[in-house]
């Protein structure tokens, strides 16, 4: 990104970043949401993969073209939220599968006599 003068990574420091927020203060109550959205998609990640592998490969692909072209403007994020969304979406069902898996792993506790 020489020509903006950005680092390569900028796309990830935008998603984190929500800018439209911060250039109109008060319009945007849920931007805040941004700084969830990528820990919930990474969460998400194997269950979106596992379920619908098209929802799990839009951000892989989408993120590696944001970051191979040197693109200046946060608005070509939207290629990867509806993807990065999805993957959040699947979070629940990701801690519900590690909670089971941990109970049914646990061993049973035994009472001293």
């Amino acid at each position: 990104m020489k020509s903006a003068a950005l680092p390569w990574y900028q796309q990830v420091v935008w998603l984190f970043k929500a800018g439209p927020t911060e250039w109109h203060p008060g319009v945007f109550p849920a931007g805040k949401v941004t700084l969830a959205l990528l820990p919930l998609a990474v969460l998400g990640f194997p269950v979106a993969a596992a379920r619908r592998p098209v929802w799990a490969a839009a951000p892989l692909a989408g993120f590696g073209f944001l970051l191979v072209w040197p693109v200046k403007w946060p608005q070509y994020l939207m290629l990867v939220l509806l993807p990065l969304a999805i993957c959040a979406a699947h979070a629940p069902a990701t801690i519900v599968a590690l909670v089971r898996r941990l109970r049914r792993g646990s061993p049973a506790r035994e009472t001293a006599t």
